[in-house]
C-alpha cells in the first residue's frame, strides 16, 4: 500500500496496471505496487514495476508493504523485495517491511536518496548486492540477528550512516559492502568468526572505533583499506580482544596493503 498525497485518475491506474500485467510472467498491480506471483508456493515478490508507479505518483513519500496480497481468489505471502523494486525512488522517506519478507533483493532501494527510516524485520536472512547503495539519507540502520549474508556494495556510499552493529548471526560480509560510508565512525562486530571480504569497509575515512569480540579470527589486512590504522597494532588488538580507537592510527596515511 502506498500512502500518497494524490489520488490517481482512473485512466492512469489502467495504464500503470498494464506496465505490470503485460510484462514477463505472472506480474500484477495491487494497491499501488507490482508483484511477481508464484502460484506453486503462493508467494509474491515486490517487483520493478513498483518504481515506475511511484515515479509517476507525485507526493509519494511513504511505502507500506503488506504481508499478504489476494489475487484471483488466492492469498499470497509477500516474501521478497525483488530486484530494483524501488530503484531510484528519490522521494521515499519511510518504508515499512512486513515480517513475511525473508530477502531484500539486488538494488531494491538503490539510490533512494531521501530514505531516512527503515526497519529490517528479523525474518530477513539476506540483503543482496546494492540493496541500499547510495541511500545517502540513512543515518542509522538496525540489522536483525536473522541476517546471515550481506551482499557486495549492499550499503556502499551511504554517507549518512554514523554507526553500525553487526549481529552474531552475520557470517559473511561481501566485497565493498560498506565502502564509501565516509561518515561512519563506529563499527561493532559480534560474530568472532565472521568472514569479511576485501575492501568491505574501503574508504570509510572516519571510522575510528571498531569493537571486535575476543578471540576473533577476523583478518583486517584488506577489509579496512583506505583507513590509516597501523596494521600491526590493529591485528594485535584483535587477537587480544581489544577495542580499536583513534590512538591506533599510525600518524601517516599509508594504506593497509
Amino acid at each position: 500500500m502506498i500512502v500518497t498525497k494524490q489520488i490517481l485518475q482512473p485512466m492512469f491506474v489502467i495504464l500503470l496496471s498494464l506496465i505490470c500485467t503485460l510484462s514477463v510472467n505472472a506480474r500484477v498491480e495491487i494497491g499501488g505496487l507490482c508483484y511477481n506471483l508464484d502460484d506453486t508456493n503462493l508467494t509474491a515478490e515486490v517487483s520493478r514495476g513498483s518504481s515506475d508507479i511511484i515515479e509517476n505518483t507525485p507526493g509519494t513519500t511513504m511505502i507500506i508493504i503488506p504481508a499478504t496480497i489476494r489475487y484471483n481468489g488466492n492469498t499470497y505471502a509477500v516474501t521478497k523485495i525483488g530486484h530494483a523494486a524501488f530503484y531510484q525512488c528519490g522521494n521515499i522517506t519511510n518504508v515499512t517491511i512486513p515480517k513475511s519478507v525473508t530477502k531484500i533483493g539486488a538494488c531494491a532501494f538503490f539510490r533512494c536518496y531521501s530514505l531516512q527510516n527503515i526497519i529490517i524485520p528479523n525474518s530477513v536472512t539476506e540483503i543482496d548486492v546494492n540493496a541500499f547503495s547510495e541511500c545517502k539519507g540513512l543515518t542509522s540502520i538496525t540489522i536483525p540477528n536473522s541476517v546471515t549474508k550481506i551482499g557486495s556494495t549492499a550499503f556502499s556510499e551511504c554517507k549518512g550512516l554514523t554507526s553500525i552493529t553487526l549481529p552474531d548471526s552475520v557470517t559473511e560480509i561481501d566485497t565493498r559492502a560498506f565502502s564509501g560510508c565516509s561518515n561512519l565512525t563506529s563499527l561493532t562486530i559480534l560474530n568472532p568468526n565472521i568472514k569479511i571480504a576485501d575492501d568491505a569497509f574501503y574508504d570509510c575515512k572516519n571510522l575510528t572505533s571498531v569493537n571486535i569480540p575476543k578471540n576473533s579470527t577476523i583478518d583486517v589486512s584488506k577489509c579496512f583499506l583506505g583507513i590509516a590504522f597501523n596494521r600491526e597494532q590493529v591485528i594485535q588488538k584483535i587477537r587480544s580482544g581489544g577495542r580499536i580507537t583513534r590512538k591506533d592510527c599510525n600518524g601517516n596515511h599509508e594504506l593497509l596493503m
